[in-house]
């Protein structure tokens, strides 16, 4: 070979390993994945098109569906806001931390997420993670109880469950002695001037912008379409055919929140880390259709029950170039499983959570279940005229057990998703077989902290409870 040759040859070695180091990471480049949370308020199973939603359009999330994994049976742990977040951000039951109900309002300043135990933000950052929660707290108020000490570098949102969407923003923090505004960037109130839920979006994706370069976790619940019922005409302009004025409403809050997924869907892109992050959308509890109009599609009953309207949302995961794309997974699956997922992706120990790491069952890694049986229990306003204290269900391959009024139900939600058709009388042993089960599950939980409301015979039932020991 010429020396001629040879130099051509030494060229093009050194273009071709030129371009080869530019499509490798560098050394000490991030391996981690980001994990985002999306944790929608209130949204019906029925209110998005990829669940078959017919009168509010919601391109960017069925995108997300489309081009991810898509849970017909996705399930959270509790129908209201405050205990199905606890249950998130612990990967646990919450039962079993005593969570049983909603704060009430005279107890949420002491009351909040468990003072000893760790949330998804605290053990995320133990794995090197920059972790931020956007949107709603409703986790406690009190200084110690807040994001900021529980695992989270950056909070901007509401400590509330909820808040006005069109400013001024000052719905509960006016009744507060030396308190002005709702909205805080971590522990200082801020005056926002947005529409809330566009001024989280907005947030979302400073905040991927600010550590794009390195693990991030951010949890994201937005307020909506959690009422008060407010939208702006810029939403409301979409909606020209919805008559009944409350839908109408709910259809533009909803909008909003399809804009804000598709703008961090995008920044993700823009940012070339969408290769490196998972995205969950799932909704905190069922519908509330009589206040806000919501849709639970073909479920039975709404927020606050454990038929089905009240504890089967919309589940989303997308992970492009890991997750398949368009899959619909119809196997039973839980909220406390996104933050299991997250936490073991990072590197962390899962072993005392509830939820389970989803993402070898959808690489077919794991071929059973993600779960043999899922549990609930929640404190029962018919308590009085019941006598039984609690709402129960148990759900076990397609059978489910639920107590939700005066006597236990089966039914078979392959066949009935509606809940219509009791079979507990053509299958005693069955009922009894799951009822035992449940029992059993719930010699695993503490007695609840705190009381639903001012007028639940506490004491009582904490009689009755120490008297059965």
């Amino acid at each position: 070979m010429s020396f001629k040759h040879f130099k051509y040859h030494l060229i093009f070695l050194s273009i071709f390993l030129t371009f080869l180091g530019c499509n490798q990471k560098p050394p000490g480049s991030q391996t981690k994945p980001n994990v985002i949370i999306i944790y929608v308020d209130d949204m019906g199973y029925g209110d998005l098109g990829s669940y078959g939603c017919k009168d509010i359009p919601t391109p960017n999330i069925d995108m997300m569906a489309a081009k991810g994994v898509r849970f017909t049976d996705g399930y959270v742990s509790a129908p209201q806001c405050a205990p199905s977040r606890v249950g998130l951000l612990s990967g646990k039951y919450q039962n079993r931390m005593g969570f049983e109900y909603n704060l009430r309002k005279d107890l949420a300043f002491s009351n909040g997420f468990p003072r000893e135990e760790k949330t998804v933000g605290d053990l995320m950052k133990a794995q090197g993670y920059t972790t931020g929660i956007i949107g709603k707290w409703h986790m406690g108020r009190s200084p110690e109880l807040h994001p900021n000490k529980r695992g989270f570098d950056e909070f901007f949102g509401t400590l509330y469950g909820n808040s006005n969407f069109i400013p001024p923003f000052n719905r509960f923090s006016k009744n507060e002695e030396g308190r002005k505004w709702d909205i805080q960037r971590d522990s200082k109130e801020v005056e926002e001037k947005e529409y809330l839920t566009d001024a989280f979006s907005r947030e979302a994706i400073a905040f991927i912008e600010r550590n794009r370069k390195k693990p991030f976790f951010l949890y994201l619940p937005y307020t909506s379409p959690h009422g008060p019922l407010q939208a702006t005409d810029k939403y409301l302009k979409r909606f020209p055919n919805v008559e009944h004025p409350k839908r109408k409403i709910y259809a533009a809050m909803v909008s909003s929140l399809d804009d804000g997924v598709g703008r961090i869907m995008a920044k993700l892109k823009e940012c070339k880390i969408e290769e490196n992050t998972l995205v969950f959308f799932i909704s905190d509890n069922g519908g509330t259709t009589k206040s806000s109009y919501g849709d639970n599609g073909p479920l039975r009953a709404a927020k606050g029950s454990l038929n089905e309207g009240g504890i089967r949302v919309p589940f989303i995961m997308n992970w492009k170039g890991t997750l398949p794309a368009g899959v619909v997974d119809t196997r039973p699956v839980i909220q406390l499983d996104a933050s299991a997922t997250a936490v073991n992706l990072a590197g962390g120990d899962i072993s005392d959570m509830n939820g389970v790491n989803l993402i070898p069952y959808l690489l077919k890694q794991k071929n059973e279940v993600p779960h043999k049986q899922l549990f609930w229990r929640i404190m029962s306003w018919k308590y009085e005229s019941t006598g039984e204290p609690y709402q129960k269900a148990t759900r076990r391959g397609d059978w489910k057990l639920v107590l939700t009024g005066k006597k236990w139900e089966l039914f078979n939600l392959k066949d009935d998703i509606s809940e219509k058709n009791n079979l507990a009388a053509k299958h005693p042993e069955l009922v009894e077989e799951l009822k035992a089960s449940w029992d059993k599950w719930e010699t695993t939980l503490q007695f609840p902290r705190f009381p639903a409301n001012k007028i639940f015979p506490w004491e009582r039932l904490k009689a009755e409870k120490e008297a059965s020991k």
